[in-house]
């Protein structure tokens, strides 16, 4: 999905949440933001909204552009740059 986006995201720097369901999903999310300098945040999101779907792997990434406003809210400085 996120390949599909890769003129909005570079045109837009868009913020995005993704819940990804494996490890490897998440690595490969996590290295295409990087690619568009995105800070990440990892957010175990089971302490704020309990899944009642059965999962064994179940996260949410949230990304923002690292020139955006906002970005330090993020608390991280996690960036592919």
């Amino acid at each position: 999905m996120l390949h599909g986006a890769r003129r909005v995201i570079a045109a837009c720097t868009p913020r995005v949440a993704i819940e990804v369901h494996s490890e490897e999903l998440e690595d490969d999310c996590l290295s295409f933001l990087h690619e568009y300098d995105c800070l990440c945040k990892i957010v175990e999101q089971q302490h704020l909204c309990p899944e009642l779907r059965p999962r064994e792997f179940s996260r949410w990434i949230i990304a923002i552009h690292h020139l955006d406003d906002t970005a330090p809210l993020l608390g991280t400085t996690e960036s592919g740059s």
